[in-house]
């Protein structure tokens, strides 16, 4: 599958989880037709070499798997709700400046970072 099938695009507007994984996506449509995705999983895609600029406004968004696709850097803006990120075994060298402050799983191992991205990390507050 290179692309997402037009008439699953036409009719997203309801889909809450998808799992394209395993397969040769070079992009993905914008958030405009997921309006309610909550879990997205891309993983495999080794064709896959950026993710949409667009993705922040995905305000559903809780779970994203990239693992294992080519890509080299992650949106500057990413999903406000995020928890998981999986975008372990890519060429990434740099996050996002953003922070995620409801991330609760990242795994960006087998990467080509340089530094850890602590921008990405909020701390507990304190009580």
């Amino acid at each position: 599958l290179q692309e997402l099938p037009e008439a699953l695009v036409k009719q997203a507007d309801n889909i809450r989880v998808l799992d394209a994984s395993n397969n040769a996506l070079a992009t993905f449509p914008s958030p405009d037709n997921f309006k309610r995705l909550a879990r997205l999983v891309l993983a495999g895609n080794q064709t896959l070499a950026t993710l949409p600029t667009s993705l922040g406004e995905f305000d559903k968004l809780e779970y994203l798997d990239v693992r294992s696709c080519k890509l080299n850097q992650l949106p500057q803006h990413m999903p406000p709700l995020l928890r998981t990120l999986l975008a372990a075994h890519n060429e990434i060298q740099s996050t996002p400046s953003a922070s995620l402050p409801h991330l609760q799983k990242l795994d960006i191992s087998h990467n080509k970072l340089t530094a850890f991205p602590s921008a990405m990390i909020v701390p507990p507050c304190a009580i």
